[in-house]
This record gives C-alpha cells, sequence and structure tokens, in this order.
C-alpha cells in the first residue's frame, strides 16, 4: 500500500514547478499585455521583414537586388543581401494565416521558449528550482521584455540559449560536434547574431586548448565557421558584415545601436544585480571561465549598444543562480521547505509549450488585444495616390518610405531598412535630400524628383516648405498627419 508521502510525490510529477509556473505566467502576461507594450511594432521594419518574405515565398528564390524597388530604376539595382531570409519567410506565413494576432505570439513564444531553455540548462548544472532557477529566470524577465518586437534579433536569444544548453548538457559528449554546426547553419540564415556564437566558441575552444595543451581542440571550431558558409550568400556574407560594422553614418540612425540609457529602472536593477553576483561568485568553481569572459565580453557590448542587451540574457542566469546558491538558499530553507521546487524533473519546456499551444488557440480566436500599430499613411492619402499614381519615387523620411512599400504599390527613395541600401546612400540620403542643402535645386533634378510626402510636423511652418512653395512646388494634397507636394 503505497504511503500518502509517496502519493503526493507522484501528484508533484505531474505538476508544473516553480520555474514552469514563472515562464507559464510571463508567456501569459506578455500575451494579454501586448496592447498596452510600447515595443511591439515601435519600428516600421515589420513592413520590410512581410513584405520580403512574401517575395521569396512567391519566387521562391533569395533577392540579390533591391526587388521591393521593382519597376522603380534608381532603387531596383541596388545590391541586397538579405541575411535574414529565414526568419523573414517564417514572419510571412506567420502574419498570412494569423495576422497581426499571429506576429504576437510568435515573438512572445519564440522569448518564452528561450526562457524555458535557460531555465533547463541551469537544472543540468544542479541548480535548485527554488531559490536558484527561479531567482535567475525572474532577474532577466526585464531585459527579455525589452525585446518584445519582432526583429530576428529574438531568435539569437533562442540560439544563443540552445548553444549555452549544448555546450553544458553535452560538455563530454562527441555529439555536441554534431548539434553546434547544425545549430550554425541555422544562425547563419536567420541572423547575424551568428558572429557572437563564433566569438563565444572560439573563446571555449581556445580555453580547452590551453588546458590540454593541444590545438586539435579547435578544429571543431573550423568546420562550425566553414558551415556558415551555407547561406545564399556564401563566403560574401563575412565581408558584407564587416561592412555593416564600418558604416558609422548609417549606424548613428539605428536607435539599437545607440548606447544604453537606464531609464527602465528594472534593467538598471538587473545590470547592477549582474555586477554584484559576478563579483560575489569570483571564486565559485561552478562557473566556467569561458562565461566569465563572455560575461565581460556582453556588459561592454550592450554599454556601446542597447541591441547587445539581448546576450545579457543568455550570460547573466548563471550568475545569479550561482550567487542564489552561495547566499540566498540557507535562509529561505530556514523559512519554507524547498525540497518540493527543487526536483530536477520540473518540465519546463513541456508546461512552456502547453502555455504555447493555449495561446495559440486564444491566437486564433483573438482572445487579446493587440497594440494601435504606428501609422502615417492615411486612407485618404493611399486613395489619392491610387487616383493620381506618382510615376517615378516619392521623397519621404523612411517611416512612411515603409509604409508605402507595404500597403501601396509605390516607393520611396529608401524604407527603414538602412543595411539593405549602404553606408553612402544613406549618408546622400540623409546630408542632400531630407534637409535642403545649398545645392539642393540642382540635386533634385539629379535624383528626378518630383513628389515629396512629409509629415505635418516635419514640413508645416519650417523654411523648407516656403523654400519649396516658392521653387516650383505646390501642395497636391494634405490631412492630419501628411502633406504631400508636387512639382509644377
Amino acid at each position: 500500500m503505497k504511503q500518502p508521502h509517496d502519493q503526493n510525490n507522484i501528484i508533484l510529477k505531474f505538476l508544473p514547478g516553480i520555474t514552469s509556473i514563472i515562464c507559464m505566467c510571463s508567456f501569459f502576461y506578455m500575451l494579454f499585455t501586448a496592447s498596452t507594450s510600447k515595443r511591439i511594432f515601435s519600428s516600421p521594419d515589420y513592413n520590410w521583414i512581410i513584405k520580403t518574405g512574401e517575395w521569396i515565398y512567391k519566387n521562391h528564390g533569395i533577392p540579390h537586388t533591391n526587388i521591393l524597388g521593382t519597376n522603380f530604376p534608381q532603387i531596383e539595382h541596388i545590391n541586397y543581401v538579405v541575411y535574414q531570409w529565414l526568419f523573414k519567410l517564417v514572419v510571412y506565413f506567420d502574419y498570412k494565416l494569423l495576422g497581426v494576432h499571429g506576429l504576437i505570439w510568435l515573438i512572445i513564444s519564440i522569448l518564452i521558449l528561450s526562457l524555458s531553455v535557460i531555465a533547463v540548462t541551469l537544472y543540468k548544472r544542479k541548480y535548485t528550482g527554488m531559490p536558484e532557477v527561479a531567482v535567475a529566470i525572474i532577474g532577466i524577465i526585464p531585459c527579455l521584455i525589452m525585446f518584445e518586437d519582432l526583429r530576428p534579433f529574438i531568435v539569437t536569444i533562442l540560439l544563443a540559449s540552445i548553444l549555452n544548453f549544448i555546450l553544458v548538457y553535452k560538455e563530454k559528449n562527441k555529439v555536441k560536434w554534431v548539434l553546434i554546426p547544425l545549430l550554425f547553419v541555422l544562425w547563419a540564415n536567420i541572423h547575424l547574431g551568428f558572429v557572437f556564437g563564433i566569438i563565444w566558441l572560439f573563446i571555449e575552444y581556445l580555453l580547452t586548448a590551453i588546458k590540454n595543451k593541444s590545438f586539435k581542440s579547435m578544429l571543431p571550431l573550423l568546420f562550425t565557421v566553414a558551415v556558415t558558409l551555407i547561406n545564399p550568400n556564401g563566403y560574401k556574407l563575412y565581408p558584407y558584415l564587416m561592412t555593416l560594422g564600418s558604416s558609422k553614418f548609417m549606424n548613428n540612425f539605428i536607435m539599437e545601436l545607440s548606447p544604453i540609457n537606464f531609464h527602465n529602472k528594472l534593467l538598471l536593477v538587473t545590470v547592477i544585480l549582474g555586477i554584484l553576483t559576478f563579483a560575489y561568485t569570483t571564486q565559485s568553481k561552478a562557473i566556467r571561465p569561458a562565461e566569465r569572459i563572455m560575461w565581460v565580453i556582453t556588459l561592454t557590448m550592450s554599454l556601446f549598444s542597447i541591441r547587445h542587451l539581448c546576450f545579457l540574457i543568455i550570460i547573466f542566469p548563471v550568475f545569479f543562480a550561482e550567487a542564489s546558491r552561495l547566499y540566498l538558499s540557507k535562509y529561505i530553507n530556514l523559512v519554507i521547505n524547498t525540497e518540493n521546487y527543487s526536483k530536477e524533473k520540473d518540465n519546463v519546456i513541456l508546461w512552456s509549450l502547453i502555455a504555447i499551444v493555449i495561446g495559440l488557440i486564444f491566437t486564433f480566436n483573438k482572445s487579446f488585444a493587440v497594440p494601435a500599430q504606428r501609422k502615417v499613411l492615411t486612407t485618404g492619402f493611399i486613395k489619392y495616390l491610387n487616383q493620381n499614381p506618382p510615376t517615378s519615387l516619392i521623397l519621404t523620411d523612411e517611416f512612411i518610405g515603409s509604409e508605402l512599400l507595404f500597403y501601396t504599390k509605390y516607393r520611396a527613395f529608401m524604407d527603414s531598412r538602412f543595411d539593405m541600401y549602404g553606408d553612402k546612400y544613406v549618408q546622400e540620403y540623409y546630408e542632400t535630400l531630407l534637409p535642403q542643402a545649398k545645392n539642393w535645386k540642382t540635386l533634385y533634378i539629379k535624383k528626378n524628383i518630383k513628389y515629396i510626402a512629409r509629415q505635418n510636423k516635419d514640413l508645416i511652418g519650417t523654411p523648407n516648405l516656403k523654400l519649396l512653395m516658392s521653387n516650383g512646388w505646390k501642395i497636391a494634397y494634405q490631412d492630419k498627419k501628411i502633406i504631400y507636394l508636387i512639382k509644377k
């Protein structure tokens, strides 16, 4: 006859552990507060992502020139390196099947799976669910929520988390030499964040080679780098990424590459805790030397670029968990019995997948509200364009340019994807076209500029409008948001 204690243990095996509960609660919290999020669709890039995915699907190929500028020779010839093609294809299908609700569900699902993989990795390192793993994942949730947007770097968070899991779980298993290259084949076709993974592996393998006094340990790294060449651009991908990194003018206009700010108090607390836990766990042997080096690298990168905060999500947790083990555990055990919260068999991935499936049902039924999408183009302006189609490119800002791409068949000189146009083109666009330069008349003639569409707030009441009006331009359309001028 089974004892009550044994029955309780059996029941507990089928219940979600503390970490699973945190992951599920985080998923539904983000899903049902999506409508109030200021991050989702904060950038017009999603217009370009969906449209590029649509082109890839319909044309069964990867574009190498500005296919979204078709019929407009001034931009059609521009070379494209669509290094995120696989992400765009997935997003297009998701949007086609489930609409905006589906995009939100996809974003949050990827983030929660990342959180789940991080939790499982900590379990594999023998950390307990309460307080160690629980504290670790709660500590990085503020950073995770910051990336609640339709960008390919959310997949980088997931794939980097999986890389860490493989390095930990398969530490002495040759299977990882197969799994890691397969991971990088996928990663190199989704986001340039795979370079971060290469740097991480280099440090891991180099320290192993030094320890073993044999550089044969570096051979798997060479193979991994080689398989990243399995992409539509082949070896040209690396020179292109170097070009992006050295594009100073263009990068100055990319918000995500700006230095970190701490307006978000939770983010500030997270970074401070990260620094304190790093210092507190200095003597711990549970943390690999490579992880300490990566901690320094990722924190430094984050101070110079907000985008790189995503890497802190992968590196910080083990420091939070180890600090909890060294300090908090003894105090929490005095208050509650953590035995039932510490089981390694907490099926975090399973329960997160259950939450994601339930979220998919909500998505089909449109049971949660979606945020108001930032849209400058008005129905009246689109109707006007259809009735009076422009015969050449429209001069406008990147926001309207991206919306023209998504909602109409007309095009601007540039949309929000600066990296597709190159540093020289972006600099010329900003310095000579948008602000009227001294020789603006010559430039407008050279570029054959016949149409200008700007947001009212950017043109109404400015010297630029008066200058245009006195030099042969007239207002053809105007509403509460947009002013549209044509050359007489």
